[in-house]
């Protein structure tokens, strides 16, 4: 080691020395003069180089009102008075050369502005600890901070630069693998220490080890003059605010201060900027002006240089809490109170069924994170939880969490881990809860995605999916093939596969309620053995699906649930009518019909039989315009049979139609092309195909088309649905003739579903085309209704400001009668009813919301059977992009705690749903609660932070989101108050707990008594409150938490 440092000396020599041998000589005469000169300047004597420096001595006033004193060793000369050269340079060789036995100048360091201020100030001692003194000074509105200032200048400056360039060279310590402040620091303190023993060539006393050890960890480790600061846990905020200026700090008791520590120059500033950023990983420079990071004690750091900040360089440092605040915490400082708390604590835990989904506004500084952190202690700790957060701030109680913490792009603009990327990734980690620290972009689109979907929901692979381009296929099928295309990645119990081609499924857009195109962007498989669900409704159509996939019902307003949720009686989603781009050209669309009816392949040729003669003859007439083979006619006596030898037709309608050979009837389909058609050319084959095997029923007023083909019979009803017709389904174990089946039937009954297929399709056989003019003549129309929404109409008509009689007499043929038994659900409107209602009420913000909905793309079928069932294998699903909504089976299913700055409830909800969150409104059906808090000022108590409001959110599916004060903060008493307004989620509480709403509201009287008594016995801190609240859960029979 000495040799080391006598290197490092003497190549400090040299860099003084000139290059030219010539000169050498002179030089050394030159240098030898300075030193001498140097020499002169230090005092004298063995006995005071050896003596220990003098220790600060704590202020003690003589009386109520006096001046600060300051030692003189911690005075210190600024920066700025500037010394000649010669002098500098006679100090550092001073300190090269000189012998051991010589003394030290004692160090002058020089006071600070605001440090001279203060000595001619009257001033009261009001507290002090440690070092630290506060004082109240005469005059003045900021109370004043004062503590000994580690400046060192001259040259004790000079031989801490060359202990550091000397510890920065030896010294080989990756940062990362030491995490603790503290143990690095001593780690420093150590090895520094033996640099400083093992230097006999720095002349330092052995009384001076520490002080010159201490002031090179603050230099590589620490934060310089502020590190007095940075140590001291009272302090909220540090705030550098430039050169020559005080540095500020926020004081938990006494909040904001000046202190008596300040920058002589923005340099120094800049250089303690730059040391932060390298510890923490980051950059900033010109071209990226600005730092937002974490400290490793998790202290959040903020820093700016010009051309970003224009008066020099900042610091802000607001620190980490060792010791966070726990719910008694906030409930003795009166930020909340025992009823909130214990009101809390249950949506958060959400009786151990359905935790509430709560965001927490309010401006900066008003304690966001604070609560945040507070709320998650509530969580059980057998749920796995994912934090994501800008600057990793959250300290948690709790083992099984996950912390994410983003970064911003590097030099060349990559690398950045957005909040958006992290929460779209947690949701790939199966966690039971997701914490986004603060929510300001595309973050927020895809918390509220989670909240209102989840991850889990699935269907069963026979089910059918519409697609955009007409083509309907399996769930099943149409992932598999995607699994083929590409390695499919895990998330949790399923397996997924990103899609970056265009394919499009309608979906209806949940802010205007119509169908739009919208891509496929992931599909999603999972193996699983569990229950499911089958869901039935009046007109026949089935889906079996998950219990928390999620499909769409009407009540008062379009909701979003789960399967689980679904009930007999309920009206549940289904297009009213399909709009299909589709433009692929078939060939004789209407021979293919009847071919798929009743006709016949072999392997030489076709046959067609039907007893219709006009079908005969049309047959004969189409395959005669694509073979020119010789066709025969075969009369059978009631039925007529054509025939036709033709091998090269044969492949090409068995390879571009997928028409089986020899006995199609239950295995044939209608394929790709046929389904991609365009809409004329669909409309024929479908003619052809009900000219063959449909028939139209007077007795039943409909048309009838019967098969015993199971996919030919699910794929019907969902294509005639493209020209808007409404069709049934129904399954007999026997035909007509007592044939064992299964056998399908598919339906079209209603004047108006009658009428669009006489004008979109038709019939070309004479016979069925005259039964279907009488039978529309004699039928009615279809109920086209708008069920369960008494609500609505009751609130439209009242913003409207009418009575029931007025509003029946301004729609024409209705009673008053008829209104009441809309608004009482004992009626549901057709909805041309429901349009005149809307129309008449069209100028209030409800007539509005009806308007929308009578001319949204939907209609509603009533679920008449729900089955549950146990399934074994693959299920699937899809992530449609923007409306996360497709059509399965026909109908419409979906595909599967934060902080925001803002003032109130409704600005809350602005800000989400406005850009550039741009969270559609519809969305805001996920969240429950909206926690609002201020930073107020108190004329007795300076700053307060208050809890001001709890609201519920609400309204959201019936087209207008609003909120309402559960607990409203009262400043009259400095407290939170419970409103008389109900409380929705506890209804959701009723239903999933089987609990009555008086056993709930006696379940928050018994945690509020949990937690009054935790304030009584002085239990505060927030491991030991979460311990408590786990075992008060598990005393009441909850969840065995993970210890």
């Amino acid at each position: 080691m000495p040799s080391y440092m006598g290197d490092l000396i003497e190549q400090m020599k040299k860099k003084k020395a000139g290059v030219a041998d010539s000169k050498a000589e002179e030089e050394k005469e030159q240098k030898k003069q300075k030193i001498i000169e140097a020499l002169k300047r230090m005092p004298e004597g063995e006995a005071q180089r050896k003596a220990a420096p003098a220790e600060i001595e704590p202020f003690k006033p003589a009386k109520i009102f006096t001046k600060i004193v300051i030692p003189r060793e911690s005075v210190k000369e600024p920066s700025s008075r500037k010394k000649p050269e010669a002098v500098k340079e006679t100090e550092q060789e001073a300190l090269e050369v000189a012998p051991a036995t010589e003394q030290r100048l004692p160090v002058k360091t020089a006071k600070s502005k605001t440090e001279k201020q203060m000595e001619q100030a009257e001033k009261e001692e009001i507290d002090s600890y440690g070092n630290i003194k506060i004082y109240r000074v005469e005059g003045e509105p900021l109370l004043y901070y004062w503590t000994p200032v580690p400046r060192s200048a001259g040259t004790e400056k000079t031989i801490i630069n060359t202990i550091k360039e000397a510890a920065t060279r030896i010294i080989s310590i990756t940062p990362y693998k030491i995490r603790d402040p503290e143990q690095k620091r001593n780690v420093y303190y150590q090895r520094i220490m033996e640099i400083i023993r093992s230097s006999p060539e720095l002349n330092i006393p052995a009384s001076r080890f520490d002080f010159y050890a201490d002031a090179v960890v603050r230099e590589m480790v620490g934060y310089g003059m502020i590190d007095p600061l940075v140590n001291d846990d009272k302090l909220e905020e540090i705030m550098v605010i430039g050169q020559g200026q005080p540095v500020y700090v926020f004081h938990r008791q006494y909040e904001m201060m000046t202190t008596n520590i300040e920058f002589f120059s923005d340099q120094e500033i800049i250089d303690l900027v730059n040391r932060i950023a390298r510890q923490v990983g980051r950059r900033i420079d010109i071209s990226a002006p600005l730092l937002d990071a974490r400290l490793p004690d998790g202290s959040r750091v903020n820093a700016t240089i010009p051309p970003a900040s224009v008066s020099g360089a900042t610091l802000t440092i607001r620190k980490f809490r060792g010791d966070p605040f726990s719910m008694i915490d906030l409930i003795k400082m009166n930020t909340v109170t025992l009823e909130a708390s214990a009101f809390l604590w249950a949506c958060v835990e959400g009786m151990g069924v359905k935790p509430a989904n709560i965001v927490i506004s309010g401006g900066t500084g008003s304690g966001k994170t604070t609560t945040l952190n507070v709320l998650a202690s509530f969580i059980p700790r057998h749920e796995r939880i994912i934090s994501i957060e800008d600057t990793a701030e959250l300290n948690l109680p709790l083992k099984h969490w996950i912390r994410f913490e983003g970064r911003p792009p590097g030099i060349e603009g990559t690398g950045e881990i957005s909040l958006d990327i992290l929460t779209k990734n947690s949701l790939r980690m199966r966690p039971d809860r997701i914490i986004v620290g603060e929510i300001r972009h595309d973050e927020a689109f895809s918390l509220f995605t989670a909240m209102n979907t989840g991850h889990d929901g699935a269907t069963t692979g026979d089910t059918l999916i519409q697609f955009s381009n007409g083509n309907i296929e399996e769930i099943g099928n149409f992932v598999e093939n995607k699994f083929m295309e590409k390695n499919p990645l895990k998330e949790g119990d399923f397996e997924f596969v990103d899609i970056k081609g265009e394919i499009f499924v309608p979906s209806f857009n949940k802010k205007t309620f119509k169908i739009e195109d919208n891509p496929v962007i992931r599909v999603w498989r999972k193996n699983a053995r569990q229950k499911i669900r089958r869901i039935k409704t009046k007109s026949g159509k089935e889906i079996r699906l998950t219990e928390d996939h999620p499909i769409y019902r009407i009540n008062n307003g379009i909701q979003e649930i789960n399967a689980e949720e679904a009930k007999k009686g309920d009206f549940i989603a289904f297009p009213k009518q399909i709009p299909i781009n589709a433009s692929e050209e078939i060939i004789k669309p209407y021979l293919m019909g009847l071919i798929y009816g009743d006709g016949h392949i072999h392997s030489e040729g076709i046959q067609f039989v039907n007893k219709e003669p006009s079908l005969i003859q049309s047959f004969e007439r189409g395959i005669g315009e694509v073979t020119k083979n010789k066709i025969s006619i075969k009369d059978f006596g009631g039925f007529s049979r054509v025939n036709v030898y033709d091998k090269k037709l044969v492949k090409k309608i068995v390879n571009e139609y997928d028409i089986p050979l020899g006995n199609k009837t239950k295995i044939f389909e209608l394929n790709k092309k046929v389904l991609t058609a365009s809409q004329s050319g669909l409309g024929k084959l479908i003619r052809g195909l009900f000219d063959a095997d449909a028939h139209v029923n007077l007795h039943s007023q409909s048309i009838q088309f019967s098969t015993s083909n199971p996919r030919i019979a699910r794929k019907l009803p969902m294509i005639i649905q493209r020209f808007g017709i409404h069709s049934s389904l129904n399954t007999q174990e026997r035909d007509g003739k007592g044939k064992i089946g299964p056998y399908y039937r598919v339906s079209i009954y209603g004047k108006d579903n009658l009428e669009k297929f006489a004008n979109k399709i038709g019939f070309g056989h004479a016979e069925k085309s005259k039964k279907l003019e009488k039978l529309i003549l004699s039928s009615k129309n279809a109920k086209d209704l708008f069920p369960k929404i008494s609500a609505l109409i009751r609130k439209a008509r009242n913003d409207a400001s009418m009575t029931q009689t007025e509003l029946a007499s301004l729609m024409g043929t209705q009673t008053r009668s008829t209104i009441e038994a809309y608004e009482t659900n004992k009626r549901s409107p057709s909805r041309n009813q429901l349009e005149k209602i809307a129309n008449i009420t069209a100028n209030t913000s409800m007539g509005k919301e009806v308007l929308m909905l009578v001319n949204s793309d939907f209609r509603f079928e009533e679920i008449v059977k729900i089955e549950e069932e146990e399934f074994n294998g693959y299920m699937y699903d899809l992530t449609v992009k923007d409306n996360h909504n497709y059509i399965a089976n026909g109908l419409f299913v979906s595909n599967c705690l934060g902080t925001v700055h803002a003032n109130s409830p409704e600005e809350t909800i602005v800000r989400i749903t406005s850009p550039p969150m741009n969270v559609p409104e519809i969305m805001m059906s996920g969240l429950d609660f909206i926690i609002v808090e201020h930073r107020l000022h108190d004329k007795k108590k300076g700053t307060i932070r208050r809890i001001t409001e709890i609201s519920e959110v609400y309204g959201v599916l019936e087209g207008k989101t609003k909120t309402q004060a559960i607990f409203e903060y009262d400043a009259a008493t400095d407290s939170l108050k419970r409103t008389s307004a109900p409380v929705n989620y506890l209804k959701v509480l009723e239903r999933f707990t089987g609990m009555q709403r008086k056993q709930i509201e006696a379940e928050i009287k018994e945690r509020e008594k949990v937690l009054k008594k935790l304030v009584e016995t002085d239990v505060r801190d927030i491991n030991r409150v979460s311990t408590e609240c786990e075992k008060y859960l598990l005393s009441r029979g909850g969840k065995r938490a993970f210890n």
